[in-house]
């Protein structure tokens, strides 16, 4: 039976809520009925604390009154008084009790509306006066739901009196007590009769909310169900499909959208197959540039290898020449073509080494504002003696421009250039360097009389080995790694590079650069003389390296420059080294990746703490692509990429140590 009932009203429930026009009503009611249901109890609280709150102070009224009236009374033993004062009280529409007792809460006079209930005063009455008695204050105490009691102290008259809290009387002066019981009935009568009344008005107002909103989800419901029907349709290809204007804004723009949705579906159908041949195009050219940068992928490979091989094979058969070769002579000679090897294969691993840490994000980028006269002066000194000994004419001239950019890498990239003009341009030709200004910007042209490029080859010579005029790879002609390396330094700097170049005719290379101007006080320093090795006699440094002949060759090279070195394996034996060694490193030397747990950050980090104080560290790697090395901030640590040269090494120590004197 029971499970009927509830399955009848499942239906009814699914029923109604299947229906978006109920949900609309419901979910609009619901709030309405919620904030009715609130508002109502709070009223109804509210009436129901005035009114007790009038019959709380109606009875504290009538107990003072009862009190000063049997002041006299009690003291005169007057037992008709009381009970005509008693009578009187009890008279009162609310009261259901009026009583007076003496001090040792015998009671003298018990007026009540039901007949005996004199004879009734149970135990918790009595607490409530012993209460009073001491504390000396009335006591007002909610017996029933339907009941309220007061009772007053009454105090003897003419006594001196210290100051007492406000309605407090003093124990001692206490000859009795008037009681007053009040019925809350009236105060339920009274609710009730508001509570019809709030019933009405809400009844009425919910009434009104019920039209409304009725008939607004009645429009909101045929709105949703005209959009439904014709989004259904439109799905199913019946682009004709149109909506007429609607009263509510919101569906009235709907209906637009859905219009306008309904138009543009015939032209995005037509222009789909188009779109499908335009994407089929874009996947056919991504595979083509995919293709082409395996290739040049491949020939940079076969390039790179054939480059490397060459020095060594040369240098392998000049190392055994030299240890067959008893001629101190010719041993000098063998030796000089082993360094010119070296160099060679120095510079070709150098230039490898600035593509990678270009391409992974490893060249960090300082710019400044600085005049570009010293770095004319510069470059006039390094390839002077170059383009004499190929019989050309060096010509840069002096500037007064000044730009913002990185001044090392600025100058790679001119140097770069320049090298590249030297290199093609015949015997008895010139190379011109000169700064132009051109609008907001200043251009760094760098010309030579040389064989010139062809205009289809402009953008290729950028790439990597790309030599136009040394298919044999003569070394002598350069690596094909200078231009790639400027077009990279170029988009690292935001600056740009442009090539005007017809063949017979020479080249010119233009770089632009930001045009600014500065004070004579914001010029920027010169530059400070090369590094002297002498200057670190009697430094002493810590080398960590796990390569044997690493380790035999920093130690020789240190030792001829007048340091003192201390050579380790491994990370641990240096940390236990310093543990016991009287006189601490001034210089850290530490390959990057060591055996063990300890890199080479991690080590100097751990010297730091060991030592209490940071010791300057050079990091050497070959991980062009370590982040963390790349992000790192450290002014004590720097880090050189292998392989390193003996100038570029002690260049950095003296940048890293600062004057370091014997």
């Amino acid at each position: 039976m029971r499970s009927r009932y509830l399955e009848k009203i499942q239906r009814i429930y699914e029923l109604v809520m299947s229906s978006l026009r109920w949900r609309l009503m419901w979910l609009s009611m619901l709030p309405l009925m919620l904030f009715a249901f609130i508002w109502m109890s709070y009223a109804l609280f509210q009436r129901y604390t005035d009114l007790s709150s009038q019959l709380q102070q109606r009875a504290e009224l009538l107990a003072r009154q009862m009190a000063v009236a049997s002041d006299y009374a009690i003291f005169a033993q007057n037992t008709l008084v009381l009970q005509n004062i008693t009578a009187s009280v009890v008279k009162e529409p609310e009261v259901t009790l009026a009583g007076v007792f003496d001090s040792e809460l015998q009671p003298l006079s018990i007026s009540t509306r039901q007949p005996a209930a004199d004879e009734t005063i149970d135990t918790l009455w009595l607490r409530e006066i012993q209460a009073i008695e001491r504390s000396g204050l009335p006591r007002m105490k909610r017996v029933s739901d339907r009941l309220l009691r007061y009772i007053q102290p009454i105090a003897s008259v003419g006594l001196e009196m210290e100051e007492l809290p406000k309605g407090a009387t003093p124990p001692g002066a206490i000859r009795g007590y008037a009681v007053v019981e009040i019925s809350l009935d009236s105060v339920y009568s009274e609710l009730l009769k508001f509570l019809g009344g709030v019933l009405a008005i809400l009844a009425g107002f919910l009434f009104i909310a019920w039209s409304v909103v009725s008939r607004f989800s009645a429009q909101l419901d045929q709105s949703f169900r005209s959009v439904a029907d014709a989004a259904k349709k439109i799905g199913a290809g019946e682009t004709q499909v149109r909506l007429g204007p609607s009263d509510i804004k919101v569906f009235d723009r709907l209906s637009r959208d859905l219009n306008l949705m309904a138009e543009r579906l015939e032209y995005a159908q037509r222009d789909l197959e188009q779109k499908v041949d335009n994407a089929t195009q874009a996947l056919r050219e991504q595979k083509d540039a995919a293709e082409r940068a395996n290739s040049a992928k491949s020939r940079f490979l076969a390039a790179a290898s054939h480059d490397l091989r060459q020095p060594m094979h040369a240098l392998s058969l000049l190392v055994s020449a030299a240890q067959c070769e008893t001629n101190p002579a010719a041993q000098s000679v063998i030796i000089r073509r082993i360094e010119t090897g070296t160099s060679a294969l120095s510079d070709l691993l150098n230039s490898l080494l600035d593509i990678s840490r270009l391409d992974g994000g490893g060249v960090r980028v300082h710019q400044e504002d600085f005049a570009l006269d010293s770095l004319m002066h510069r470059l006039q000194d390094t390839y002077q003696g170059l383009a004499e000994e190929k019989g050309l004419e060096l010509v840069i001239r002096p500037t007064k421009a000044c730009t913002h950019s990185d001044p090392a890498l600025l100058e790679r990239i001119v140097g770069n250039l320049l090298s590249n003009a030297i290199r093609y341009t015949p015997s008895g030709g010139a190379v011109y360097v000169a700064v132009r200004p051109r609008g907001q910007e200043w251009v760094i042209q760098v010309r030579d009389n040389g064989p010139g490029i062809p205009l289809q080859d402009q953008q290729t010579i950028f790439q990597e080995f790309v030599q136009l005029s040394n298919p044999q790879r003569d070394r002598s002609l350069g690596l094909g790694l200078g231009l790639a390396i400027v077009q990279r330094l170029v988009q690292l700097l935001d600056h740009r590079v442009e090539v005007r170049s017809q063949p017979g005719q020479g080249a010119t290379f233009g770089l632009r650069i930001p045009r600014i101007t500065l004070s004579e006080t914001g010029a920027a320093p010169e530059q400070g003389k090369a590094s002297d090795p002498l200057q670190l006699h009697g430094l002493r440094i810590l080398v960590i390296e796990d390569d044997e002949l690493v380790r035999q060759s920093f130690a020789g090279l240190l030792g001829m420059w007048g340091a003192h070195v201390d050579v380790f394996e491994q990370a641990d034996a240096a940390l236990a080294h310093l543990q016991t060694s009287h006189s601490p490193p001034q210089l850290v030397i530490t390959d990057h990746r060591l055996g063990g747990n300890m890199n080479g950050l991690a080590l100097s980090h751990a010297i730091a703490r060991q030592q209490g104080v940071p010791v300057p560290t050079l990091l050497i790697t070959g991980d062009t692509e370590d982040e963390v090395l790349q992000r790192l901030a450290e002014p004590h640590i720097q880090v050189l990429y292998k392989p390193v040269k003996p100038n570029v090494l002690i260049a950095t120590i003296t940048r890293l140590l600062g004057p370091v004197t014997a």
